[in-house]
């Protein structure tokens, strides 16, 4: 069950959302072997997204940029190999869902992938269900995790805002402290608390201290 400050959040991301939407993902595919390459292209944009195709990994890192929603990559390929390829893209952007193509696919090799930030690994030759299927959740969860990122950045763009009295006022708020006993630790008056409790909600656009209290945790919002 969706809690209203779930619903406030994401509706701080709105935008961002609306954009990623208009937007058709992009994946990024990189093997060496162009026939390899081309069919991989095909499956996936029968799936209705666009692709960019690189046959090194280093092509791939020169023209990576925010619009990479999700990578494509063969394991065993010269130069630099899918594994050495995952450990650069997650020092770009490591958001950026990877999947690893591979004909040698074996335990060690897939548990030192996913412990490197691998959503799958898929064996080769290619299913294109599969590949489209795992393709799916790969864009899914960097969207998803962009958008919180953006709600992220939002909130403490919003606290960082508020003064150094509104901020005591909000630690004193989200510990369930009575108005009376914040105003007397404070050394304020109602009237000035109340003010102050209103105005941190507005710019945190929350409506209630139970959400600002959600919202503060979530984030971590007083721990930067």
């Amino acid at each position: 069950m969706c809690c209203l400050s779930d619903v406030k959040m994401k509706g701080i991301a709105h935008d961002l959302a609306r954009k990623m939407r208009m937007t058709k993902p992009l994946v990024c595919i990189v093997d060496d072997e162009r026939a390899v390459l081309d069919v991989v292209k095909r499956m996936i944009q029968s799936g209705g997204y666009d692709c960019r195709c690189y046959q090194t990994a280093n092509e791939l890192l020169d023209a990576f940029d925010e619009s990479v929603d999700c990578v494509v990559t063969d394991l065993k390929m010269p130069e630099m190999d899918g594994a050495e390829l995952l450990e650069k893209i997650r020092e770009l952007d490591r958001l950026v869902s990877v999947v690893v193509l591979t004909a040698h696919a074996d335990i060690p090799t897939t548990v030192n992938l996913m412990q490197q930030g691998a959503v799958s690994l898929i064996e080769k030759p290619v299913d294109a269900n599969q590949l489209l299927s795992t393709v799916d959740k790969a864009i899914e969860l960097t969207r998803a995790q962009r958008r919180l990122r953006s709600e992220a950045n939002d909130a403490r763009r919003r606290i960082h805002s508020l003064s150094a009295n509104e901020l005591d006022v909000l630690r004193e708020m989200i510990s369930g402290a009575p108005n009376k006993a914040i105003a007397m630790r404070l050394q304020i008056s109602s009237r000035t608390l109340d003010r102050r409790r209103q105005h941190i909600l507005e710019v945190m656009k929350l409506d209630s201290v139970a959400e600002l209290a959600t919202v503060v945790a979530r984030y971590n919002l007083l721990d930067d």
